[in-house]
């Protein structure tokens, strides 16, 4: 073999190391995020799709964007594919036409084209038969190759089989929450429907068990980064909406009810831990879309308007709690203290909401 022909082992060999870090970082080692490549084609496809859909209905956008995420599965496993099959082109042509032996009226395996051609038979296990390799180092290559493309396949459907239960999981939560709300993101609704009735203990199981399905959707996206790109074509199931009124909810506990008149449910959206969940929660997908965390400013704008909303949201939900019977805290320190905890999520709230192609009065409804 010349100089020349071992650059093609060379790149082959290279292009195989690849592929497989890219595997065995996304599926086997999925707890510390997507692989270099699939990452990368997940991300740039993700911002052409939302760049595509700008200016597009609300509604025709959620079902174009939502055909994203499953859209990313044939890519990926395609790129996977594509990538052992060159691979091991590369490693078989320099052999070629000698160390291969083809069935009558078959060509000799001459160019690199008839490589790629016998990899992929080979990787997909079909048989063939035309070409066969005569060299026992070769038909052991040919082993392993076969061998990977059924092993690709076996860990792909296990992996994307996980993949849809954590969505449904996200799914499921972001509806209950929705409705329990009385089909909106009114979060001052769902603190009443407790308290009206007086069960502030059954308030703080509702917490808990929302702080339980958030980290249960946190450890979900951090194994799976896939997932940041399934998009629902339903607003009431949109990851986005979810945090916005489990981050309403907790900063209304924290602000509007009266510690002296209910101390059970005051404060109770940073003591339960339910607010810090969906802090990690949104930090994550901040991670992944925006490429930084929630503290960094980029790709927000201003909120010029959100004053006198935030301020409006409050009156309204210390007005629903007071109508109710539930104690709530007066004057305008409560507010002030709203207002700046609100503005503390909503601003990178607002840019995951971006970044994820939704429409953020859609999300948080007016409130």
């Amino acid at each position: 073999m010349s100089g020349g022909a071992l650059l093609y082992p060379a790149a082959g060999t290279g292009l195989l190391a690849l592929v497989l870090y890219d595997v065995f970082t996304t599926i086997l080692h999925h707890w510390g995020g997507a692989g270099p490549l699939s990452g990368r084609l997940a991300f740039r496809v993700w911002q052409g799709a939302v760049a595509l859909t700008r200016g597009i209905g609300p509604e025709r956008r959620r079902r174009i964007l939502g055909r994203v995420g499953p859209l990313l599965i044939p890519l990926t496993v395609t790129l996977w594919a594509g990538m052992v099959i060159v691979g091991f082109a590369l490693l078989y042509f320099p052999w070629a036409p000698g160390a291969f032996h083809t069935g009558r009226g078959v060509p000799a395996l001459r160019t690199f084209a008839d490589a790629v051609y016998y990899s992929g038979v080979t990787f997909f296990t079909v048989g063939f038969g035309d070409v066969v390799p005569v060299t026992p180092g070769l038909r052991l290559m040919a082993m392993v190759e076969g061998g990977s493309g059924f092993a690709l396949v076996t860990l792909v459907v296990g992996y994307f089989t996980s993949v849809y239960g954590v969505y449904s999981q996200q799914k499921v939560a972001a509806a209950s929450l929705y409705y329990q709300a009385g089909s909106s993101p009114d979060a001052a609704r769902v603190i009443r429907s407790y308290l009206h009735a007086g069960s502030a203990e059954g308030l703080a199981a509702e917490v808990g068990r929302l702080r339980d399905g958030l980290a249960a959707i946190r450890s979900g996206y951090a194994s799976y980064p896939i997932l940041h790109y399934f998009a629902s074509s339903r607003p009431e199931q949109s990851l986005v909406r979810l945090l916005f009124v489990v981050q309403d909810l907790g900063t209304l506990l924290d602000t509007a009810v009266d510690e002296r008149g209910c101390p059970v449910a005051a404060g109770l959206g940073s003591r339960s831990g339910m607010r810090a969940a969906a802090a990690a929660v949104q930090d994550g997908v901040a991670g992944i879309l925006l490429r930084g965390g929630t503290g960094d400013a980029r790709g927000r704008g201003p909120l010029p308007e959100s004053g006198e909303a935030w301020a409006r949201r409050f009156e309204r939900a210390r007005a629903e709690l007071r109508g109710a019977g539930v104690p709530v805290r007066e004057g305008g320190e409560a507010l002030d203290e709203y207002r700046r905890r609100r503005g503390e999520w909503e601003p990178g709230l607002r840019a995951a909401a971006h970044a994820l192609g939704e429409d953020w009065e859609e999300v948080a409804g007016g409130f």
